[in-house]
């Protein structure tokens, strides 16, 4: 799999890249009324980027970047018409990972490229119930980056 485009998050001052999908688990539930995500491209399996916020200590969906099968952009107000502005993530129980700094090192998978650090928020039914910074060294060259081919 190629490496993903990542969410974003505004925390604190800050907005961060975050290498989770908080959406997620919502959209297993099939709760998002049968709206499916056109798949842009492989850098973007999910077909849509999220853009959340803590505010307090709760997170919230606050936009989404996306389009449909139908051709049209997709709204948070589309996924949860109760609350078309935002929306209080209280499905969401698990970390979201944070990157900070330069990139140490690009793995083409997913989300396993390493930052200078990490912050890890852990949620629980969408209240921050925990934080934590982690520094990363970059990875020990294997062989074949010794070789000079």
């Amino acid at each position: 799999m190629t490496a993903q485009v990542a969410d974003r998050l505004h925390f604190q001052g800050k907005s961060y890249r975050i290498f989770s999908e908080p959406l997620y688990p919502w959209l297993l539930k099939r709760q998002n009324r049968n709206i499916g995500f056109t798949r842009g491209n492989t850098a973007c399996r999910r077909g849509y980027v999220g853009e959340w916020e803590v505010t307090g200590d709760r997170l919230y969906l606050i936009n989404i970047h996306g389009g449909s099968y139908k051709g049209r952009p997709v709204t948070v107000g589309d996924l949860f018409p109760d609350s078309p502005e935002r929306v209080f993530a209280n499905w969401y129980s698990s970390v979201i990972r944070c990157m900070i700094g330069r990139m140490l090192d690009y793995v083409h998978v997913g989300y396993s490229s390493i930052y200078e650090q990490e912050l890890h928020l852990s949620f629980q039914e969408g209240v921050l119930v925990g934080q934590k910074t982690i520094k990363n060294e970059p990875p020990e060259p294997d062989e074949f980056d010794l070789l000079d081919i």
